[in-house]
């Protein structure tokens, strides 16, 4: 498990209960306070051997060598630059191993033709996205999405997936949505 250190200190706290809660659990521990990473709000594997790694108003860029060291896996850095979309969790959602939602104004242009070469992408509305639709979640061909997020709703019909609309109007405002509300083990 390789703990998250927030930027902001409302959230640092969260960071002793978490290493207390996994360390009792069993969980080997790794990270550092030297780099700021937001954990999975800023890193999600969509395979065993893919990390897509987003930096830049939560997490820092350097982190990503440390977690390298972790396994061997192939490490897609994802710069943001539009603060509005502050995690790579609230601007790309991958769907299956090789598809995902995205936003590319959330992303620096090399890296929206790094993100290209590396997995088919599903463009999704500002409209959408400002409803954080990338905080969706895929279990198979099942998708759970904010209740707002309306126009990525036939898109994905027909791609073969099916809807799952969720009413997080009051969590939306918290700035998230499904992926904010789960914890992958």
């Amino acid at each position: 498990m390789y703990l998250s250190h927030f930027r902001y200190p409302e959230r640092q706290g969260e960071r002793d209960q978490y290493e207390k809660w996994f360390r009792d659990q069993g969980y080997e521990i790794f990270g550092d306070k030297e780099h700021f990473f937001e954990g999975g709000g800023d890193a999600t594997f969509t395979s065993p051997d893919k990390l897509w790694a987003g930096y830049g108003w939560r997490s820092q860029k350097e982190v990503y060598a440390k977690i390298q060291k972790l396994g061997n896996f192939k490490i897609i850095p994802c710069e943001l630059n539009n603060d509005r979309f502050y995690h790579l969790d609230v601007c790309f959602c991958p769907l299956t191993r090789d598809l995902a939602l995205w936003y590319p104004n959330a992303f620096t242009k090399e890296t929206q033709e790094r993100m290209k070469n590396e997995i088919e992408l599903i463009e999704v509305t500002e409209q959408d996205a400002t409803n954080f639709v990338c905080n969706s979640i895929a279990i198979g061909d099942t998708v759970l999405v904010p209740s707002k997020c309306r126009d990525i709703l036939p898109v994905l019909k027909n791609r073969g997936f099916k809807t799952v609309p969720i009413d997080l109007s009051e969590f939306l405002k918290a700035g998230g949505a499904v992926q904010c509300l789960i914890m992958k083990l």
